[in-house]
């Protein structure tokens, strides 16, 4: 199987299994996914507020550490798992969006704008390489949300999180990703400084 087909190493984070026997690749898609769909229910949304980006960001920070057998070691040290971080995370993400766009889930023609996005479809219907630029895209988000989350949230920084995952959501075009990709290492380099 390629990348592209959905296989294993077609996953954001390296796949396991966790200790309830659900792949954890599965599950960190789901959730990735559902923020995705956060992101595009925020576009000039007035009811966007600072929960908005917690659960952006920690929703990714979440799905970054939950790739990690460290921090997976520490989760189980306090008595939790992966799968239920994921979840919880998920189930946050889910609840954000239909708070931001409640008339969207019982819309009788819906238009798919504000959707979660579907990573394991991607695969199968994106080309190749625009689908491992947004998963290397999602993992550094990932990444980065995590030390963002630690050392402090910005406005700039939120709203360059909100945009990004909403183009991973959108573009169509491996040279649209490589403006995020852009951006991502200038809010990258800004967030160094001052870490």
């Amino acid at each position: 199987m390629t990348e592209s087909q959905g296989g294993l190493a077609g996953r954001i984070f390296p796949g396991r299994t966790g200790r309830n026997g659900k792949d954890i690749g599965t599950l960190q898609d789901e959730l990735c996914g559902a923020l995705i769909g956060v992101a595009r229910a925020s576009e000039s949304n007035p009811l966007v507020n600072d929960g908005t980006y917690e659960i952006l960001l920690g929703g990714l920070a979440a799905a970054g550490a939950c790739g990690d057998k460290d921090d997976a070691v520490s989760l189980r040290d306090a008595g939790t798992s992966e799968e239920n971080v994921l979840r919880v995370w998920t189930l946050k993400a889910r609840e954000e969006r239909h708070r931001l766009v409640p008339k969207c889930s019982s819309c009788a023609n819906p238009c798919g704008r504000t959707e979660e996005y579907d990573i394991r479809d991607a695969r199968l219907t994106e080309p190749a390489g625009l689908v491992r630029k947004k998963e290397d895209l999602l993992k550094e988000l990932a990444g980065l949300a995590g030390i963002v989350m630690k050392d402090g949230r910005t406005d700039e920084i939120d709203g360059f999180f909100a945009w990004a995952l909403f183009e991973v959501g959108y573009e169509e075009t491996e040279e649209g990703m490589q403006e995020v990709i852009t951006a991502l290492d200038s809010v990258r380099a800004s967030v160094n400084r001052w870490t």
